[in-house]
């Protein structure tokens, strides 16, 4: 007998079907709550993950070979349709929004700058010139220390540095705007720059320095070519002041130093002449050397004669004549002759008449003549040094040569119109595409 399957049960597939169009139906509600979610705040939901159904509950009939599949009915192609209408609907709106953002973060900025510039901003025609200051080299003079002295600059850099920063500072924008100028501005064509404001002046003149070729270069910008090339002009002219007021002050600088030099060391050799000439006339001695010379050629002279006369009185006690006249009268002499060494020396050593020795004045004297000696010496070297420092300044005064005249520019340089719009884009598209991925795509 053969095995028959299962009856089917109609009620099991009829609760299969009904649980089949509870989910297309509460699927329809999500996807209708999701798509008006978007289109409200501009950015797609996430959908919620679908509770899992415990199909262990469920009894599903094995389908049945001979069975075609249903088709889809009616309402199901409706469903799809209004949800495909409904993501076009979005995507128009995503659309139009990123296009509203994109025209404000990129599109008028870039008009905005762009009329600015055009419209707003006065053409700047900008104008150089090259310059140069020589400075003979002195024999004195050594490398400069520091990076210059190791490439090798050339002579005068740091003059060429310190115009620069002249160029730089305030101090000449101060000296443009004196009124002691101001017929030269009027004569010219700058008599508006008195009314620009300190920052303003100082942003049309600028420089540079080149140090390899020692060369300083000077930018000008007006509103006029030839404004461009008074205003270069008058900027070498101050230029050209600044450095020879800076060696000025320096020569005399240096040549007070040298002449103070000359004045002291002048001073103190008057100085020490006048103790020199006041000992001298203290002791009554011109020069104490001479007499103490001459004391000590008496005393080897005397000496030499006790010596003689001590051999005579000797052959005379040998030849037995010792209480003889002869030998008396040699006796009392070299007696006087010992006492006259005696005195002579203590002279060169005893105060004489409440003043000092001879030794002691010979002292004195020999370090006020060494005093003098000095004092002259140093004087001498001062003298020198004046007149080193003479020449020097008439030889190495700083020489402010122009290179490259100004020449009228043919086209304006400001505004670079360009490069702003390209500096605007980038920034823009920076912005939108940060407050796209905010705005659009938040998670």
């Amino acid at each position: 007998m053969a095995e028959t399957g299962p009856p089917d049960d109609p009620s099991e597939d009829e609760r299969l079907r009904r649980w089949r169009e509870e989910r297309r139906r509460i699927a329809a509600e999500e996807r209708d709550r999701r798509l008006v979610k978007e289109l409200d705040t501009g950015a797609p939901a996430i959908p919620k993950p679908e509770i899992p159904v415990d199909l262990r509950n469920l009894r599903i009939k094995a389908p049945d070979p001979g069975h075609e599949p249903a088709e889809p009915n009616a309402s199901t192609t409706n469903e799809i349709d209004e949800i495909q209408a409904r993501m076009a609907i979005w995507r128009r709106a995503r659309w139009h929004r990123a296009l509203a953002l994109f025209v404000v973060c990129v599109l008028a900025p870039l008009a905005a700058v762009f009329g600015w510039l055009t419209l707003a901003t006065k053409p700047l025609y900008e104008t150089r010139a090259v310059l140069t200051i020589s400075q003979p080299k002195q024999e004195s003079q050594t490398a400069p220390p520091g990076l210059l002295g190791a490439i090798g600059a050339p002579q005068g850099m740091a003059q060429v540095f310190m115009a620069d920063e002249f160029v730089r500072s305030p101090a000449l924008v101060s000296a443009v705007l004196d009124p002691a100028l101001a017929p030269r501005l009027a004569a010219e064509g700058l008599g508006d720059l008195v009314l620009l404001s300190h920052d303003a002046l100082a942003s049309q003149i600028d420089s540079s320095v080149n140090i390899q070729t020692g060369m300083m270069t000077v930018y000008a910008r007006m509103p006029e070519p030839a404004q461009a090339v008074a205003l270069a002009r008058l900027v070498l002219d101050l230029v050209s002041t600044h450095v020879d007021d800076l060696g000025a002050d320096l020569r005399d600088k240096r040549l007070s130093v040298a002449q103070d030099s000359v004045n002291e060391a002048r001073a103190s050799l008057i100085e020490a002449k006048r103790a020199l000439v006041a000992l001298q006339i203290e002791h009554g001695e011109l020069d104490p050397r001479t007499r103490i010379e001459g004391i000590y050629q008496m005393i080897a002279g005397t000496e030499s004669e006790i010596v003689a006369l001590r051999t005579e009185l000797g052959r005379v006690e040998v030849a037995g004549s010792g209480d003889s006249y002869e030998a008396k009268r040699l006796r009392e002499l070299l007696e006087k002759l010992d006492a006259l060494v005696e005195r002579e020396r203590r002279s060169l050593l005893e105060p004489r008449g409440g003043t000092t020795s001879l030794n002691a004045l010979l002292m004195d004297y020999e370090t006020a003549n060494q005093t003098v000696s000095i004092a002259e010496e140093t004087l001498s070297a001062a003298l020198a040094s004046l007149a080193s420092a003479q020449s020097e300044v008439a030889l190495g005064r700083s020489v402010l040569q122009v290179v490259v005249p100004p020449l009228a520019p043919g086209k304006p340089e400001y505004p670079r119109i360009m490069v702003a719009l390209f500096i605007t884009l980038v920034i823009g598209l920076a912005v939108f595409f940060t407050a796209r991925l905010v705005l659009f795509d938040p998670d």
